[in-house]
């Protein structure tokens, strides 16, 4: 009896050793699994944490953009509306006398026009709506094209526009590539002064293609330089007439070639844009 007993008492303890084996074990198992299913569950919520963040941000994007794009159509609509009043007070008397009335609404027409149209633009290209050809195009005749037909507004500002291109074939949109050469001229000549000097430069190496367009002007404060491709971002003191989306637009082309644009000031006074662009490649010349 004593020995049944005693079989008994180590079958139990061999009983409660493999029950707490299990019990550890099963804990063991548990905690490890917990453990995997959160690392993963986190790594599983990065991609729509990223997502949720990359659409929060898209949203502010749209409502700033509206709120600038209503802020810059609001002046040109204001001048409209004073001018319509003025000709409905003076309805009549000849076109000579309210003249000048007729042209304030065609200004700015013109300048809701080009708001509207780079508006256009920058929403088609984030949809990704745009696309661009990939042809063999000499950027020296871009640059002197698109420099050309900038003249007479530098004329009538006293600004010299000299070009000096030499033969540079990129892969690229070449009426893009003139946009972007006109936004860059168009800007240098608005910031320089009366018989100030705008220079455009295309030079080519191995490394790439390069355009440069420097002017007289002011220069950027060091305050202004980070911001000047967002849109409708305005240095405080910047000349009128453009639209706020221009140097946006630049920054958006060169980024569609494969490039990038720097911009600094000149020691001697100025402001220097400086465009990158890889030289075309065999196949894509041909």
């Amino acid at each position: 009896a004593v020995q049944v007993i005693q079989d008994r008492v180590a079958e139990q303890r061999t009983l409660e050793t493999m029950l707490a084996v299990l019990l550890i074990g099963g804990l063991v198992v548990v905690l490890v699994a917990f453990g995997f299913g959160a690392v993963y569950a986190r790594r599983a919520l990065v991609p729509i944490r990223e997502s949720l963040t990359t659409q929060r941000a898209s949203l502010r994007r749209q409502r700033e953009f509206a709120a600038d794009a209503s802020h810059e159509l609001r002046t040109p609509l204001t001048v409209i509306r004073s001018s319509v009043d003025y000709l409905r007070r003076h309805g009549s008397e000849p076109v000579e006398v309210v003249g000048t009335a007729l042209e304030d609404i065609d200004e700015e027409v013109g300048h809701m026009t080009s708001i509207v149209e780079d508006l256009l633009l920058l929403a088609r290209s984030d949809s990704g709506a745009v696309e661009l050809e990939h042809v063999p195009v000499d950027l020296g005749d871009v640059a002197a094209d698109g420099a050309s037909a900038l003249g007479k507004p530098a004329t009538d500002r006293g600004v010299r526009v000299e070009v000096d291109p030499q033969p540079a074939v990129v892969s690229g949109d070449p009426a893009r590539l003139r946009q972007l050469v006109m936004i860059l001229v168009d800007n240098a000549i608005r910031h320089s002064p009366t018989d100030g000097r705008v220079a455009v430069e295309v030079r080519s190496d191995p490394a790439g293609a390069s355009l440069t367009v420097e002017d007289d002007g002011p220069g950027i404060r060091p305050e202004d330089l980070p911001h000047l491709f967002e849109r409708f971002y305005r240095a405080n003191g910047a000349p009128g007439g453009g639209t706020g989306l221009g140097l946006a637009i630049a920054a958006w082309i060169v980024d569609r070639h494969g490039g990038r644009i720097e911009v600094a000031n000149r020691d001697e006074g100025g402001a220097r844009f400086v465009v990158h662009l890889p030289i075309a490649t065999t196949s894509g010349a041909g």
